[in-house]
């Protein structure tokens, strides 16, 4: 079963615990398409794709667009993992950051380094 969750950057990428020392979460600012098979809780994802970045957010400062695939997340494929996988790469403090690997649409692909912010109140 295919299967199409919309805007989840609440819950990989905005509303994870963190553990570091400033006990702040930190955020990316992307909102994305999931697309994925299996069960809601923990699918097996298909592709990762941009749909918006966020004005003054990490994902902005790194040079993240909308149209973006995300290809990896720390090194680890996104393509075929479990979401709950990934979880833990994303569980960071504002200031850490992330490498995330992207594919343009016109092919192109970098790594960039997202370097979590606060969120916005």
């Amino acid at each position: 079963m295919r299967l199409k969750i919309l805007s989840l950057l609440l819950i990989l990428f905005a509303i994870l615990p963190s553990h570091g020392l400033s006990n702040e979460r930190g955020t990316t600012g992307i909102v994305f398409t999931l697309d994925a098979e299996g069960m809601f809780w923990n699918p097996t994802i298909r592709s990762l794709k941009v749909d918006k970045v966020l004005p003054n957010s990490a994902a902005e400062m790194a040079g993240i667009k909308a149209g973006d695939e995300i290809m990896e997340i720390a090194g680890t494929p996104v393509i075929g993992a479990k979401s709950k996988d990934l979880m833990p790469y994303l569980q960071k403090d504002v200031g850490q950051s992330v490498i995330i690997k992207i594919k343009r649409p016109t092919g192109e692909i970098l790594n960039l380094t997202l370097v979590l912010m606060p969120k916005s109140k």
